[in-house]
């Protein structure tokens, strides 16, 4: 396995959507290189502190947005001397990002009081309602980049509209949620439903149809705290819902019934399932498999409250053979369940407490995580390996894979760096 050298760089850089090339921010300026040797390509010089970097879906531009000054320029890849500015003025930006087309950009003003959609092509403007939050959560594009909906918040109601994203943004509809405090939306990735999910004090989730009729609803609790994290199955066949009592609900798309309850019960003593522990010290490790059952290690879970059970991350892979799951109250713990047998498939144990996991986005069943060392921990289901980055002073927080999954790139705080994985089985 390769590495490149260590490159300087702020906040959190990315790949374009082909693969080829990283974003990433550099004293205020935007550096763009090349994925397979490193090298500049462009530079270019943002106005104040960057906040937010995104390429578009074609990865011939991308946007930098400056919250504190209200601005989102836009620069071309191909074309170095190309610019674009957007000055919000007074309403200022809280959040931007590009539409399906790539050529027009969203931004969402402070305070969440309007939506703006302006187009590269033609400098056209269209204004949408305030959305409900500021971060970007509960604004969500159709698969196929045809409609948005956005959770909209009004005289204390959950609403959402859908607008269509061609011409002029028209609402195509509107309907009002039966929730009390929507936490979030979704839509299936086959685009027939949207769900919804209500705030942690209230176990519900909705299932409407994009134009506003009820297809299911389902609550497993009642005066209990509800749901912490939705995640769609690739082919929508599945919906996992990640609890704060520490389970994982899958629910099948014919009934929207529980198909299979996930528990994240200690010790561990589920068949079938393999268990791999970290070990060693800061130099050198690996990783050893232990008898079941096990009781799993809950040292460095710093939160006291109730909801240090709750279920924080629910991701699959990309053929949706796997599902991995995290819990607040095992930090160093991760569990990967099988779907085709409905069971656990394996735990890792790490040393320290996970920083981050990603799925490669081939389709391949295997994942990559990091826990703040200069490590790089790898599982397949044909094991797990560790990884030393040979990079002195290299320190991994997060972890990123290229579209193409040739690539896996590796950064901290103040560097990164990225794995050639073309030559890797694992």
């Amino acid at each position: 396995m390769d590495f490149s050298e260590c490159v300087a760089c702020s906040g959190r850089p990315c790949f374009s959507p082909g693969g080829d090339h990283i974003a990433l921010i550099r004293d205020n300026s935007l550096v763009v290189l090349e994925a397979e040797t490193m090298q500049a390509h462009h530079i270019y010089p943002c106005a104040d502190k960057v906040n937010q970097v995104e390429w578009s879906g074609d990865s011939k531009y991308i946007l930098c947005a400056m919250h504190a000054r209200g601005i989102v320029q836009v620069w071309s890849v191909e074309n170095s001397q190309w610019r674009c500015r957007i000055d919000e003025g007074a309403a200022g930006v809280c959040y931007a990002r590009w539409t399906p087309d790539a050529r027009q950009v969203l931004t969402v003003a402070d305070f969440q009081v309007r939506v703006a959609v302006r187009s590269l092509v033609n400098k056209t403007v269209n204004f949408l309602p305030g959305c409900k939050f500021g971060s970007g959560k509960g604004l969500g594009f159709s698969a196929d980049g045809r409609l948005l909906a956005m959770l909209i918040r009004q005289e204390c109601k959950d609403m959402i509209g859908i607008f269509k994203t061609e011409g002029e943004w028209d609402q195509v509809s509107g309907f009002q949620l039966e929730t009390e405090d929507a936490a979030g939306m979704a839509w299936c990735p086959d685009d027939t439903c949207l769900a919804v999910w209500d705030g942690p004090l209230n176990y519900k989730l909705l299932l409407y149809s994009p134009e506003g009729s009820i297809l299911s609803q389902f609550a497993a609790l009642e005066n209990q705290l509800g749901i912490k994290t939705v995640s769609w199955g690739p082919t929508g066949q599945f919906l996992a819902l990640g609890s704060f009592d520490s389970a994982v609900r899958l629910l099948n798309n014919i009934s929207w019934k529980t198909t299979a309850e996930y528990e994240h019960s200690n010790p561990v003593s589920a068949a079938r399932a393999v268990l791999y522990c970290e070990m060693g010290g800061a130099e050198a490790c690996e990783y050893v498999i232990h008898e079941l059952p096990y009781t799993l290690p809950t040292e460095g879970a710093n939160d006291p409250s109730a909801s240090k059970t709750a279920v924080s991350q629910c991701s699959w892979s990309g053929d949706s053979k796997y599902l991995l799951t995290r819990s607040d109250q095992y930090p160093r713990v991760l569990w990967i369940w099988e779907t085709l047998r409905l069971g656990l498939a394996a735990v890792v144990v790490q040393r320290d407490n996970i920083a981050q996991v990603k799925w490669a986005p081939n389709g391949d069943a295997k994942l990559a995580l990091c826990t703040g060392g200069n490590k790089l921990f790898l599982w397949s289901p044909r094991g797990c390996s560790c990884v030393d980055i040979p990079n002195p002073g290299a320190e991994v927080n997060a972890v990123a894979w290229s579209a193409c999954g040739r690539y896996l790139m590796a950064h901290g705080s103040r560097s990164m760096c990225v794995c050639y994985m073309a030559t890797v089985d694992f």
